[in-house]
């Protein structure tokens, strides 16, 4: 008796290349290294200008995590020059204009002691606070770098 010959239906997919698992393995360990290695490095050299301000902040104002980043916006060429600085606060902002109008007073003097201002045109600072299980507080406070607190 005769047997049909099989033959793959016409839709199948051929099979590819075979790769070994452990070479795959190695390729995709090292891929992560690489872009693990190569984020960390962006954003070390990228916020390096502000580390002495960040530390000021954080001894001036313990538990504030402040963080600072600046420069231009980069589909935005021949913008002005942002410093921005982000800090926590233990009161609600809002609610106590003097005190924070005091703590970023403050915080324009420790910028104009640990950045070179010239670069910037505007500085914001963002005072937060955090109720636990409700919603975050934050006030924009933006300075002009022209303006009386930084010109001194």
């Amino acid at each position: 008796m005769a047997t049909p010959e099989t033959t793959p239906p016409e839709n199948s997919a051929k099979p590819g290349p075979e790769i070994d698992g452990w070479k795959l393995v190695a390729a995709m360990l090292t891929f992560g290294i690489l872009a693990s290695g190569t984020l960390w490095g962006y954003w070390y050299y990228h916020t390096a200008p502000f580390i002495p301000l960040q530390v000021a902040i954080a001894d001036e104002f313990p538990g504030s995590a402040p963080r600072v980043d600046g420069g231009q916006r980069r589909i935005h060429k021949d913008t002005a020059g942002l410093l921005w600085i982000i800090m926590r606060v233990d009161f609600n902002p809002k609610d106590n204009a003097e005190k924070s109008q005091r703590v970023v007073d403050r915080v324009v003097e420790l910028a104009r002691e640990h950045v070179e201002m010239d670069e910037f045109e505007k500085l914001t600072v963002r005072l937060f606070f955090g109720e636990m299980e409700k919603e975050i507080h934050k006030v924009d406070f933006e300075v002009p770098v022209g303006n009386e607190l930084l010109a001194e």
